[in-house]
């Protein structure tokens, strides 16, 4: 019990400092169209690695040069730094133990300045690429759009396609409506043919001209016929490169948006974290039980293994 009392009070006294910090939604994510917004275990699946993130190597790294002689060493950072989330919030507690109030809160100060400079540096350089990813992205469909364009005026040109739009069958002038008329026609001289030979046999002038009448039917409906399906066939071409030069105009459009938004979201400059607070100086070191490590060791002298199973449990 002696030896307990004597290693006891000669423990140094431990400080512990405690910062809290916001990693809520990203400040621009109003940016984002409704239908995009990431999902809420998403963000929490994010929220969850920020303790990771917070002691990781480079986050340490940069806390040990913004404290200076505080901080010997990352690990000696991370050894005394425990990161733990707040129930129910979007807040992380920092804390830092040290053998002096000023070292606990230099510590766990300089760490959360350093984490919010690797976290910002981070996402300006994530926006960076996205920003030159789609610049170059926006330049090749740029081309495209061009090239699918110009494929559609050469294509009207070499066709000799005077008017846009598809063959409905409606319209006076139309094909298709020329065709019906052309139809309608043959049948009606038909009719009038077969009255004719009925009423004066094959030699009759009149059956001979409408004969003839329905000859030159014939043949115009079957040059129209054809005239229609090469029509068509120019139609489907056109459609086809039309559809192609819209698509291609469209999604040049959505990363024209796209990397306006990345450009907005890079010139703001801004993470998700903020600090809610930074420590303050702890007013007394934290209380050891040191009565609990004398009692124990006095047990072991007397009962070692009463304090064994005591300990197992």
């Amino acid at each position: 019990m002696l030896a307990g009392l004597a290693h006891a009070s000669r423990q140094p006294p431990v400080f512990a400092a405690v910062a809290r910090v916001n990693v809520g939604q990203d400040p621009w994510r109003h940016l984002v169209p409704d239908g995009m917004q990431s999902p809420y275990y998403s963000e929490r699946m994010t929220f969850d690695t920020q303790p990771h993130i917070i002691t990781s190597r480079p986050v340490l790294e940069r806390a040990a040069e913004l404290c200076g002689e505080a901080c010997p060493s990352p690990e000696a950072i991370g050894s005394r730094l425990t990161v733990s989330p707040v129930e129910g919030t979007w807040l992380l507690a920092l804390e830092a133990r040290a053998g002096s109030a000023e070292a606990a809160r230099t510590i766990v100060n300089a760490v959360v300045d350093g984490y919010i400079q690797v976290s910002s540096e981070q996402r300006e350089k994530n926006a960076r690429e996205s920003v030159r990813w789609l610049e170059t992205q926006l330049t090749d469909y740029e081309q495209k759009v061009q090239s699918s364009h110009r494929a559609l005026v050469d294509y009207l040109e070499t066709e000799k396609l005077s008017h846009f739009g598809s063959i409905d069958g409606k319209g006076d002038a139309s094909p298709a409506s020329l065709l019906v008329g052309l139809r309608a026609r043959r049948a009606l001289v038909g009719l009038d043919l077969e009255a004719l030979r009925a009423k004066y046999g094959e030699r009759h002038p009149d059956v001979v001209d409408k004969r003839a009448e329905v000859v030159r039917l014939n043949t115009a409906v079957k040059d129209l016929e054809s005239a229609l399906r090469e029509q068509q066939k120019k139609q489907i071409g056109f459609d086809l490169l039309a559809g192609r030069a819209r698509a291609d105009l469209d999604l040049y459009g959505v990363l024209a948006r796209k990397l306006e938004q990345a450009n907005i979201t890079s010139s703001l400059g801004q993470s998700g974290i903020s600090v809610v607070q930074y420590a303050g100086l702890p007013v007394a070191p934290l209380r050891l039980d040191r009565w609990r490590t004398v009692l124990l060791l006095l047990a072991a002298g007397e009962h070692p293994k009463v304090v064994q199973e005591i300990l197992g449990h």
